[in-house]
């Protein structure tokens, strides 16, 4: 397979619609450095390298909507350093990890189904403001949301909204093992 199928720097109008990408050895799609736009009804499957979909350094206002990121080895999409973010009516699902935000900010997660991943469904780490609304998380074999800070860093700032979502049992609760509440 190819080594990434798309890599932009810089590119604040980005469209991406419609297209397969399958067994990259790197990542499928890596955005950064101010770029944006729009990935729309994408479908990215089998990427080998650690993330499906990267964006990282200062991406900025993209919509992410209607893709289908399933079956990759590692992270279906991963967004570092990075703000004014929607991801809306996706399918991300049996992926190691489901979704990665780190140090972002202004981040609406709306309508995705996060379902049979083989670890987390949404990880987030030192984030600003993140809304979930109306999302299907779960089962995946991890925990739906997992919230902590980076390590040796300022505590996780204030500013999560969870509504509306559904959540099935993880398998740890499934098996009984859940925590009191």
């Amino acid at each position: 397979g190819m080594y990434t199928g798309i890599q932009a720097t810089g590119i604040p109008a980005l469209e991406v619609c419609g297209n397969q990408f399958e067994a990259s050895r790197q990542h499928a799609l890596h955005l950064e450095e101010g770029s944006g736009g729009r990935l729309v009804r994408n479908r990215i499957t089998q990427t080998e390298g650690p993330y499906a979909v990267y964006l990282n350094k200062g991406v900025q206002q993209l919509r992410i909507v209607q893709n289908e990121i399933v079956e990759n080895r590692r992270s279906g999409l991963a967004i570092s350093s990075s703000h004014d973010i929607v991801i809306a009516d996706n399918q991300i699902r049996q992926n190691y990890d489901a979704i990665f935000l780190e140090d972002v900010d202004d981040v609406l997660l709306l309508d995705n189904h996060v379902l049979d991943n083989q670890r987390h469904g949404v990880s987030l780490r030192n984030v600003g403001r993140v809304r979930f609304q109306g999302d299907h998380i779960g089962p995946n074999r991890g925990v739906g949301i997992l919230a902590q800070p980076a390590e040796k860093t300022q505590p996780t700032r204030p500013g999560r909204t969870v509504a509306g979502n559904a959540s099935a049992p993880s398998a740890a609760a499934a098996a009984g093992q859940a925590s009191p509440q």
